[in-house]
């Protein structure tokens, strides 16, 4: 690391432009260029120095809080419950506190298995509440587009009887839950697809319990028949 000009035991100001001769070289960094600086730190600067950024805690990600980087769990997507059916199960509730309000941004979930033994609805309800439920669906079959608007039902209808007519179909969906803090309710948007059948589009929302945006119970059923042995739901969310 040679250096030009400056005088005896006189630095020159430098860049280390390893084009540039007598102006320090590059600096290695691979294990020689020594700083003070916890392990695994790593540095950014602030427009005049370079900072530290320790390490963050187990599962967190890199992002910008207040126009800095900084470690953050916001926005990682965790998996909380997940269920496999089996023992000609009709119905399954997941009763796990779920924060909308503090916790989570919102609920996502994936559906997939096999339609049981006869045409059936696939529903979806929220904290015990049995009326209420609001939607709009939009069902696309080989016979037509449907398109109907739903009020006060006792659930939402994930997937119709008409979509889920023929025992042994394979289906999948992936269903979307928020909070609605101006209106004080649960918001759902669904999308399901029956192979060879057709697909099924629902947006939808609850009041009931939800003012204090805590999901305390989620209970998926079949309004005929039974989920089949293997059927699994899975359930993450988007952490705030």
């Amino acid at each position: 690391m040679g250096f030009s000009g400056g005088g005896s035991n006189i630095l020159k100001p430098h860049t280390h432009d390893s084009n540039i001769l007598q102006d320090g070289g590059n600096l290695d960094f691979k294990n020689i260029t020594q700083s003070d600086m916890s392990a695994s730190s790593m540095t950014y600067s602030d427009g005049s120095h370079l900072q530290e950024l320790a390490i963050g805690s187990d599962g967190a990600h890199l992002g910008i809080v207040a126009g800095v980087p900084a470690w953050t769990a916001s926005g990682k997507l965790i998996l909380l419950e997940t269920w496999t059916a089996s023992g000609d199960a009709t119905t399954k509730t997941f009763t796990d506190n779920r924060n909308l309000k503090d916790d989570y941004q919102e609920l996502i979930i994936f559906v997939n298995g096999q339609v049981g033994t006869s045409a059936q609805d696939f529903t979806l309800a929220m904290n015990a509440d049995t009326t209420g439920y609001d939607s709009n669906t939009i069902q696309a079959i080989a016979s037509g587009v449907t398109n109907a608007n739903i009020a006060a039902a006792s659930n939402w209808v994930i997937g119709s009887s008409t979509l889920l007519n023929i025992a042994n179909r394979m289906y999948e969906a992936e269903i979307h839950i928020t909070w609605n803090p101006s209106d004080q309710e649960f918001q759902v948007s669904s999308r399901l697809g029956a192979i060879g059948k057709g697909q099924s589009i629902m947006c939808g929302y609850v009041a009931g319990a939800a003012a204090t945006g805590i999901s305390t119970d989620l209970t998926f059923a079949v309004s005929a028949g039974k989920f089949l042995n293997g059927l699994q739901i899975n359930i993450y969310a988007v952490e705030r």
